[in-house]
């Protein structure tokens, strides 16, 4: 019959078959533990669990386990048959032998040698012992369990008369051998001055305590409650030891002690006397409670070679602070030291007993001490949790301490902590946050320069929406503003109150398309301290709605954008002058001219400058100059004096500026644009400007800008006048082109000149003069190039 066997070592399952009869066989890999691996721990440190397993006593430390799947080998002669390699490797009892456990109960059994005896004589036969029932009286109890055996202690035993010099229990063992202290077993010194521990362990055991106690009310000083030799590796997972009453120490070991979980409890004989909890070489405590007198808690382990504390609580009572205190009141941590700072302790009462209140990562422990008086303030109603409003929170009632304090009373007041804030406010808050509540009592009272906590409450962030408003546009004009909303703020609160900055708006669309497109926020949004977006709905977009542009409106490459009619941007339509072919006329020029070249005006052959397009006026045309003979250009109507406007440059511009006329009733003269009048008439008004014309200013030479009812023109040095032409002017410092239709007068907003769209601004502002030519730039969508011409 095949049978098959599996280990488990080191995190890796073995498994191994073998044939009925040969059981030695599923050893094999087991025995694979190199003996500088036992050695390396002792092999004391493997023992036996139940049935088929077996585990090591330094597993936790390791990792290490051996776990079978089938009985164990029953027999010496299986032994026999391992592979002569393995006969010197040191191999666990455990491992070759399957124990039974054996319960023996020491109430009936006569004394001390007689619950030696039975219990040893049981060990000895190969079985694990456990011990249960109670005996008085009995001392000096010295038992040995040999190698791969197990005690558990479960029964107690107690003597108030020990002989001095000898502990109560005394337990040796050797390699792989281990002593239990289980829940309801106890091992207790009654005695008021023995002079030794109530339980020693040597050799080579494991001692491990899983429950019940271990006492003693001895006063004498320096007094080891347990005891354990360098060999001994000592870990307590629960149980008690009471070390109270003199200078005592809970535990000291001359090796490493690991404490996970129970409690020990230290005492003092004064302020400069106080009991240790643990005495050890290493220590490390991840759980439990440790309780004694002193000034800091620290003090309560004494680790010669290092220690560590990740969990558990340890708490220190400086009794003799304040010597006769009694008084305290419940919840106030004064005179208490704890560690690790993850750990509470607090003074309270529980079932009419005061003491001390601990919760560390093990759970709760209440520590009586019989004596103190315990006070509890009352009348103050905690503020609820609530959504921040802008209101404060603040407690309700009156407070007052009972029992009633003794005489000379107390003074009670309310102040409020911001979580991880220093400081304490004596105002109540507002603002979001969690907050403690405290109570600080002053006066001559019982319970005077106390403090508590009460409680705790939160207020929350406000949650808040962002409603991005919607918008409608014709296409090709600037993007309207945007704007929002908020949802859920605070009553009176806005936009300043909930963002750090204001959120900025914008949409994927320049405007001149048609079409639904969305309104955004740029994120993240900023909010301030009370706020918090309202989750998934926190920004609710707008939507930017395009229209397409009708008549007079229409997107370039179809008509104007403005100017003179419904042209298209690819035909001219008949200027003053007559028909200009597009693409070959310079901007403006009179007939056929290319850029750069001017061809002669009336009587005159000039050229605009250099005629360069895009260095002087854009297509490089001739200004056009007419003599200014009196019936040669057209003498439109004068406006009244109150209608005209003296400007330089531009609409806004102002300038000084006095009657064309003469200082007689006669006009002013021939050449004026302007009819004369008599005295000081209203003729055409003049606002002296500096310009130079682009064809025949020249250098130095200047001419001036006129207003009349029908717009603005410009007169050269000559008295002539530009018409159909672009002129390059100088105005503030700064030379812009303008151009002047065919009957001179300067021309404004989109213009086409030429078979090509140009933009000329409609009033002055930001540094643009009315009239001058819009140049690398965008205007309502459209964008002009280095030359002032629309491109596509």
């Amino acid at each position: 019959m095949r049978q098959e066997g599996c280990f488990v070592y080191g995190g890796c399952r073995v498994k191994s078959e073998k044939r009925k009869g040969s059981g030695a066989a599923v050893l094999a890999a087991c025995l694979l533990l190199s003996a500088a691996d036992q050695s390396a721990y002792g092999s004391q440190d493997f023992h036996r669990e139940r049935g088929t397993s077996v585990e090591t006593g330094i597993q936790r430390e390791t990792g290490y386990s051996m776990e079978m799947e089938e009985d164990l080998p029953s027999s010496e002669a299986d032994r026999d048959l391992l592979p002569a390699s393995f006969s010197n490797i040191p191999m666990p009892r455990a491992a070759l032998y399957a124990s039974e456990t054996e319960t023996i109960d020491i109430t009936g059994l006569a004394d001390r040698d007689a619950v030696k005896a039975g219990i040893e004589s049981a060990l000895t036969a190969g079985k694990d012992v456990t011990v249960i029932g109670s005996k008085q009286g009995i001392h000096s109890l010295e038992l040995s369990i040999p190698d791969q055996r197990r005690l558990v202690w479960k029964a107690k035993i107690e003597s108030a008369n020990p002989e001095d010099g000898e502990a109560i229990l005394t337990v040796s063992g050797g390699s792989g051998s281990v002593f239990e202290l289980a829940e309801g077993g106890a091992v207790a010194d009654r005695s008021g001055n023995h002079d030794m521990s109530v339980c020693s362990f040597k050799d080579r055991l494991q001692v491990e305590i899983t429950g019940g106690e271990i006492s003693s009310a001895s006063n004498h000083p320096e007094l080891n409650v347990v005891d354990a030799a360098d060999d001994v590796k000592l870990h307590m997972i629960g149980g008690r030891i009471d070390a109270e009453g003199g200078e005592k120490t809970g535990i000291y070991s001359s090796g490493d002690v690991v404490i996970e979980g129970g409690e020990i409890f230290s005492g003092s004989e004064d302020a400069a006397h106080c009991g240790k909890g643990i005495s050890a070489k290493k220590v490390r405590i991840s759980g439990g409670f440790l309780f004694g007198h002193g000034s800091s808690a620290e003090a309560l382990v004494d680790a010669r070679e290092g220690r560590e504390i990740d969990g558990g609580a340890l708490v220190a009572f400086d009794k003799y602070a304040e010597a006769g205190r009694t008084h305290y009141l419940k919840g106030s941590k004064r005179n208490l030291s704890v560690l690790p700072a993850s750990a509470k302790a607090v003074w309270g009462a529980e079932n009419g007993h005061s003491g001390i209140e601990i919760n560390g990562s093990s759970g709760s422990c209440f520590r009586e001490l019989p004596g103190m008086q315990i006070g509890e303030l009352k009348g103050i109603s905690l503020p609820e949790n609530k959504v921040y409003d802008g209101s404060a929170a603040s407690c309700t009632g009156t407070a007052h301490i009972e029992p009633a304090a003794l005489p000379g009373g107390e003074s009670i007041a309310i102040k409020y902590q911001k979580e991880n804030e220093a400081g304490l406010l004596e105002e109540a808050p507002s603002d979001a946050g969690k907050y403690l509540v405290h109570a600080i009592i002053s006066g001559a009272g019982a319970y005077s320069e106390d403090a508590i906590t009460l409680g705790e409450f939160e207020i929350a962030k406000r949650p808040v929406r962002l409603l991005i408003e919607d918008r409608t546009m014709t296409a090709g004009q600037p993007l309207p503003s945007f704007g929002f909303r908020l949802e859920g703020q605070a009553a009176g609160h806005g936009s300043a109150e909930v963002f750090q900055q204001s959120p900025v708006l914008t949409t994927s669309t320049d405007g001149r398309t048609a079409g639904e497109f969305e309104i955004t926020a740029l994120s993240p949004l900023s909010y301030r301290e009370n706020y918090r977006a309202d989750g998934a709905n926190a920004v609710v977009k707008g939507k930017l709605l395009v229209k397409a542009a009708e008549n007079g409106n229409q997107n370039p490459g179809t008509a104007a954008p403005g100017g003179n009619g419904g042209q298209n941007p690819g035909t001219a339509a008949p200027d003053g002058n007559g028909s200009q072919n597009p693409g070959a006329a310079a901007p403006g020029g009179n007939g056929n001219q290319n850029p750069g070249t001017a061809a002669p005006d009336r009587n005159r052959n000039q050229n605009s400058g250099n005629g360069n397009a895009g260095s002087m006026a854009p297509g490089g045309g001739n200004p056009g100059n007419a003599s200014e003979t009196p019936g040669s250009v057209p003498k439109p109507n004068p406006p009244k004096e109150e209608e005209s406007s003296k400007q330089r440059g531009g609409s806004s511009g102002g300038g000084s500026g006095r009657s064309s006329g003469g200082g007689s009733g006669r006009s002013s003269g021939g050449g004026s644009r302007s009819g004369g009048s008599s005295g000081k008439g209203s003729g055409s008004l003049r606002a002296s400007a500096s310009g130079r014309t682009g064809a025949n200013g020249g250098s130095g030479s200047k001419g001036e800008w006129i207003q009349d009812q029908k717009g603005w023109w410009y007169r050269n040095p000559d008295r002539s006048y530009p018409k159909s032409s672009w002129l390059s002017l100088e105005y503030n410092g700064k030379k812009d082109w303008y151009y002047f239709n065919s009957e001179g007068y300067m021309q404004t907003g989109w213009q086409l000149i030429s078979g090509k769209w140009y933009y000329l601004y409609e009033k002055t502002e930001g540094g643009r003069t009315k009239g001058s030519l819009a140049v690398s730039t965008v205007i309502g969508g459209y964008t002009v190039n280095s030359n002032g011409e629309w491109t596509a």
